[in-house]
């Protein structure tokens, strides 16, 4: 059996301490209360506090379950269970939350069901609200949603993405009622399927990707209309391979850009710039995590912010929680930058092999997901860091070793 290190290397960088590779991992979700694991439906919403920031989770998977993250506590804690309702339905692909930023969250439940609720983080109670409408397609919510909260002409809305086909409605909270809106574009076909995200810039624009087809709009919530299309998220990574973006796709917004997961069972990780209209691929999440199987990002992902950093599921029948701290990254356009052409090595790895990958003068270290010092010789398929130190510059490298 032969392994090969493909070393991906995202430039050096001066002045980068060791130990703090972008993506760190934090306390799994509790297999409580079903025993099951993360997977389609498996959805995050970040609850901010006058003490402490939340982040509060659903499962998915055929389940009920819902839980609190204390970021500050770095602790899980169950909350009360999202109800059947009265579609009778367990939470399923398709579910989507949203905070309004203050004691509630509000939730599609996916699972081919119209239901839509309220959630109190206060009094840890659920309600039930106006189903969402069913609709010219006569389709219910399905994979491929996606809800965000907006504040615009002085009133708060949620802004949904119905799914499978492109139906686009926003709820006035105020009033408990749903407005059906433009459609979103067609592009080269009118359905949007699993991985389709919405991102909202706290201004003027949701933006809207269609996933397995790449294409990207803006749209203009004091307008409400749709933009034209915009550099849509590359298919082709730095590792030569080119992949659709799929089930478990997802996104967030900060730093005045977006920070999506590809998912379609990879570990691609991109930012998108508005402002330039363009993307950079950045550290993959770690496919190797204190489940000790490799899992990439698959149905059930979600990422959110807080406190500006990144938290994300990563889906696929897996409890792993992440945290991305961008500030930390080696990617972009930073003083002191260099790059080096990639690399592959055969197994057996050595020290002496890996020191040879890199100019004179440098030396490397391997670190596994947690953090742990590897010896070259000892490792396995899985994600690993890659340190190389040299005169007066460091660079922290994302190292996938594959079977």
């Amino acid at each position: 059996m032969k392994v090969h290190v493909a070393i991906l290397v995202f430039g050096l960088v001066l002045g980068l301490a060791y130990g703090q590779y972008p993506w760190q991992e934090k306390p799994s979700l509790p297999l409580v209360l079903s025993g099951v694991y993360v997977d389609d439906g498996g959805c995050l919403a970040t609850v901010p506090s006058e003490s402490a920031p939340y982040i509060w989770a659903a499962k998915g998977h055929l389940t009920t379950d819902a839980y609190i993250y204390d970021v500050l506590a770095g602790t899980w804690m169950t909350r009360a269970p999202v109800p059947l309702g009265a579609e009778g339905k367990p939470v399923g692909g398709g579910a989507r939350a949203a905070s309004d930023g203050g004691r509630y969250v509000f939730m599609v439940k996916g699972n081919n069901t119209l239901g839509f609720y309220r959630y109190d983080i206060v009094d840890d109670e659920w309600r039930q609200l106006m189903d969402v409408p069913l609709g010219v397609s006569n389709r219910k919510v399905r994979p491929g949603s996606d809800m965000v909260m907006v504040h615009v002409d002085g009133r708060d809305w949620l802004y949904l993405l119905k799914g499978y086909y492109n139906e686009f409605y926003r709820y006035d909270i105020a009033r408990d009622t749903w407005q059906l809106l433009v459609p979103a574009p067609v592009g080269a076909n009118i359905r949007y399927y699993d991985g389709s995200w919405l991102v909202y810039d706290g201004d003027t624009t949701i933006y809207c990707q269609k996933s397995v087809y790449h294409e990207l709009y803006p749209y203009y919530v004091t307008t409400q209309v749709w933009g034209t299309p915009l550099l849509p998220m590359p298919m082709v990574s730095r590792t030569g391979k080119s992949v659709r973006s799929g089930d478990g796709g997802c996104a967030a917004w900060l730093d005045s850009s977006i920070y999506a997961l590809k998912g379609n069972y990879t570990v691609e990780f991109w930012r998108y710039f508005p402002a330039a209209n363009s993307w950079i691929e950045m550290e993959t999440i770690p496919s190797l995590g204190s489940s000790g199987k490799v899992k990439r990002v698959a149905g059930g992902a979600d990422i959110t912010e807080t406190r500006g950093l990144l938290y994300a599921f990563k889906g696929n029948s897996c409890n792993e929680f992440w945290c991305y701290d961008a500030r930390l990254s080696a990617v972009g356009e930073r003083p002191g930058r260099v790059s080096i052409a990639p690399l592959r090595i055969a197994n057996p790895v050595r020290a002496a092999d890996l020191d040879k990958a890199v100019p004179p003068g440098f030396t490397t270290e391997l670190y596994d997901a947690l953090g742990r010092r590897v010896e070259p010789g000892r490792v396995r398929a899985g994600t690993y860091v890659l340190r190389v130190t040299g005169p007066g510059q460091e660079n922290i490298q994302s190292l996938v070793i594959v079977e």
